[in-house]
């Protein structure tokens, strides 16, 4: 098939080392996971969309349509971000508290989202430490600018990446912390 051939084509040109053999002396990565209480205000949200969701997928044919579950899914965890209405973030106030102390360590931070409004929401949230956003509405030339530029800066920063343009293929060493927003 043609995606045999592509693939064959490019063998005698693609290197693919593991991490092991280029970069024996990096560090083991360290996996925080922290579990976050919702505020209020999206507790109150979450749950009035979790009553009506489900409400309507009861009412749908059986099996549920994926395209239903999956619906109702995102905007569980949009509101898991922030409640639009107030502005209410646990997963703000605990990456303000992260960054703040990036910030003091000089560290560089890399901020993912699945969503690029809620990269330009952090944007404007975050205000202890200078951020760039790095997402597919760019240009590639334009991505590539901020990605030069955030490597290239002195002092601690974020990067807010959205995971469809950053997550895969990049190098990024400068950066000591990447946050799974």
């Amino acid at each position: 098939d043609g995606k045999s051939k592509i693939l064959a084509d490019i063998a005698p040109y693609f290197l693919r080392r593991r991490k092991a053999e280029v970069v024996p002396d990096l560090p083991p990565i360290i996996y925080q996971d922290m579990a976050l209480e919702l505020n209020d205000s999206q507790r109150a949200v979450y749950d009035a969309e979790w009553e009506a969701g489900s409400m309507g997928l009861r009412r749908a044919p059986h099996p549920v349509p994926a395209p239903a579950l999956f619906a109702l899914i995102t905007k569980l965890k949009q509101i898991c971000n922030r409640d639009v209405a107030t502005g209410d973030s646990c997963k703000l106030d605990a990456l303000q508290v992260l960054l703040e102390s990036a910030s003091a360590a000089g560290s560089k931070v890399l901020v993912f989202s699945q969503y690029v409004e809620t990269l330009k929401w952090l944007s404007e949230a975050i205000d202890c430490v200078p951020t760039a956003i790095y997402s597919g509405e760019q240009s590639a030339g334009g991505r590539d600018d901020v990605l030069t530029a955030f490597q290239e800066a002195d002092g601690s920063r974020a990067l807010l990446m959205s995971l469809r343009a950053g997550g895969v293929g990049l190098n990024i060493p400068t950066a000591d912390l990447v946050v799974l927003f």
